[in-house]
């Protein structure tokens, strides 16, 4: 068993659930996030979980922040419109404030298998086909599930939901353009015509209608 280390937060987010050293049957690293710490937490009761810590940083860019309240609203949707399964985490706890003792986390049961990316070979075309329609099935009923208030992310730095998705995607692809000129990134393109190109497309964007439940990972 690998015990976390006395500077992770881990240890008090567990306390916060009732979970002492004794309960720990294991805590192991995941890799493959590009935001959040990520570990995986077995009990001997035989509870499995992952809990998510977001970095200790005050900065980041504008869509990073708070980004765990938009898995804690996507697990609660699948839930309530009966969409589980293996494949759908459920949501244990969760704690979006920064300040609080334990700091932000975000616990939910963790799922049976292993990314795409990471299978050795699919065994013939027919096994992939399979698989591919099972993912797209599963997809497709997520997707039945219609966002809550609205279009865009539920975090904070974008505002509470928008009435159209056209609002929504301007604010969201504002902010990464915004993140561009403060840290100074390299893009193809210049900001403003990257603005004038997205400002001209935009009226395509109404053509979306419904706003539907997709996956937040990190």
């Amino acid at each position: 068993m690998s015990d976390p280390t006395s500077a992770s937060p881990l240890p008090r987010i567990l306390r916060a659930l009732g979970v002492d050293g004794r309960d720990l049957a294991s805590s192991t690293p995941l890799t493959g996030g590009t935001y959040n710490t990520v570990t995986r937490v077995t009990l001997t009761d035989g509870r499995d979980w992952v809990v998510k810590v977001p970095p200790p940083h005050s900065g980041g860019l504008r869509y990073e922040r708070d980004l765990l309240v938009n898995g804690t609203t996507f697990s609660t949707a699948a839930a309530k419109a009966g969409i589980g399964g293996p494949a759908i985490p459920r949501l244990v706890h969760s704690e979006p404030d920064p300040t609080a003792p334990t700091g932000a986390y975000l616990v939910m049961t963790a799922c049976p298998g292993c990314p795409w990316h990471e299978l050795d070979a699919v065994e013939d075309a027919g096994d992939e086909a399979r698989l591919r329609t099972e993912l797209g099935f599963l997809i497709g009923r997520l997707h039945t599930t219609t966002g809550p208030g609205g279009f865009g992310c539920p975090a904070a730095p974008f505002g509470p939901p928008a009435a159209t998705w056209r609002t929504a995607f301007t604010a969201m692809t504002e902010a990464v353009l915004a993140d561009a000129v403060t840290y100074r990134a390299p893009l193809p393109y210049p900001v403003d015509r990257i603005r004038t190109v997205l400002a001209h497309a935009a009226p395509a964007l109404d053509a979306v209608s419904r706003a539907a439940n997709a996956r937040s990972g990190g």
